[in-house]
């Protein structure tokens, strides 16, 4: 509709004649984590601090937030899995270890690892943690999260696939394994795609009997694939280990490897029906013939760290069902083990008869002091150490894995 509108002195103009003055674009701000990620032009080279590759571009080449200085791709800024370290009023991280910096002379170029820039210098140009040697520079250890030991980057994506172990009525067993979709992959194609499929293996397999593989997805970074296989296992394939990878199709010479990742058929069948499930790193293909890192939620990672909290306590207490004039009688306490023979906690065996011409027990001699108690609870290693033994790994029930640092995995026990 065309409306008019008075001026003062009386006269009549058209509404087209009213121009915007003063008015802005504003930039969009996209929100992930409490991150407030915004498009951004790099005056010099900058490295993407979740995937560690070089963000090419002449206008606007990656994002930035502008809160923490995080710089990742476009591509990359929808996976960034931990909170922003300077927004207000977020929940924590359900894992929370500080980094131990320290000031540090490079040999070579570093890039920094939260704002992707160059850590300029002759000495001492920067600073890097004494444990994880995450490089930083001074301005940007504050908004470093305390995630130390805990890779939250993804070099190569992520794959979702489902694997549950099955025993069929005619004593079979079989891994029925759903593959789902890949995130986030690398490009190997010029045109910046790539080709993905994926090989799955039961390894060590020297003649590939086992090999299957999925259809080639062509031109994308985010395949869904939803194809599901069933494999037959054979005896003596428990101590083996199932192997996904994903590869790049090419029509002219080799495929391209791009990840892979792999799970202990005996750790699939102590699931059982549960199975494993969900999304998990993209490795080389060294390290992920022999590792699979979970990529978890701090909800999830926080509802674990709550059922453990709540298991050892619940286990302790007497069940709420059991009647009261009868009280449920509290469970042994488990020996420890010292070369191969158990130390036991209970009331000690009836002795045999004496021999005909046996010293009886009852002679007088020197009295013994009495026996130490050796009984060390596996829900609870503090009590190891107040009664002054050595806490092991062994005294500890593992969870999950969290992640992988330089160091080893990061496991919830």
């Amino acid at each position: 509709r065309d409306h008019t509108f008075k001026m003062a002195e009386g006269g009549v103009v058209p509404n087209n004649h009213f121009k915007r003055k003063g008015a802005m674009r504003q930039a969009k701000i996209h929100q992930v984590k409490n991150h407030e990620f915004q498009a951004k032009f790099f005056k010099q080279p900058t490295f993407c601090s979740h995937c560690k590759e070089f963000m090419w571009g002449l206008g606007k080449q990656g994002y930035q937030c502008n809160v923490c200085q995080f710089v990742c791709h476009k591509k990359c800024h929808a996976f960034v899995n931990f909170n922003c370290t300077g927004a207000g009023d977020i929940v924590e991280s359900a894992v929370q270890r500080p980094h131990n910096f320290e000031c540090h002379n490079y040999m070579s170029p570093t890039f920094c690892d939260q704002c992707g820039s160059l850590l300029y210098g002759i000495i001492k140009q920067g600073w890097q943690c004494k444990e994880c040697k995450t490089n930083v520079h001074k301005r940007c250890i504050k908004n470093v999260p305390a995630l130390c030991g805990h890779d939250q980057t993804e070099r190569r994506g992520r794959i979702n696939v489902d694997v549950t172990y099955q025993t069929l009525p005619n004593g079979q067993n079989v891994l029925n394994l759903l593959v789902n979709e890949c995130k986030n992959l690398l490009p190997m194609d010029p045109n910046g795609l790539a080709d993905p499929y994926v090989k799955i293996y039961i390894k060590p397999d020297p003649n590939k009997l086992s090999k299957l593989k999925t259809e080639v997805i062509r031109c994308t970074l985010n395949p869904v694939f939803k194809e599901q296989f069933k494999i037959e296992l054979k005896a003596g394939d428990d101590a083996k280990r199932l192997s996904i990878a994903v590869w790049d199709w090419d029509r002219v010479g080799q495929n391209d490897f791009m990840g892979c990742t792999s799970f202990a058929i005996q750790e699939i069948k102590e699931a059982g029906l549960k199975g494993v499930h969900g999304w998990f790193k993209l490795l080389d293909e060294k390290t992920g013939d022999v590792y699979n890192v979970p990529i978890m939620e701090d909800s999830a990672v926080g509802n674990l760290a709550a059922q453990f909290e709540k298991g050892p306590a619940a286990a302790a207490r007497p069940s709420s069902a059991a009647s009261p004039s009868k009280p449920a009688a509290a469970a042994p306490a488990p020996a420890i083990i010292r070369n191969s023979a158990a130390v036991p906690t209970g009331p000690a065996p009836a002795l045999p008869p004496p021999r005909p011409g046996a010293t009886p027990l009852s002679a007088p001699g020197p009295a013994l002091p009495p026996p130490r108690s050796t009984s060390v609870s596996a829900a609870s290693p503090s009590a190891a150490s107040a009664a002054g033994k050595k806490v092991s790994a062994a005294d500890f029930t593992y969870l999950k894995v969290l992640g992988r640092g330089s160091f080893g995995k990061v496991m919830l026990a």
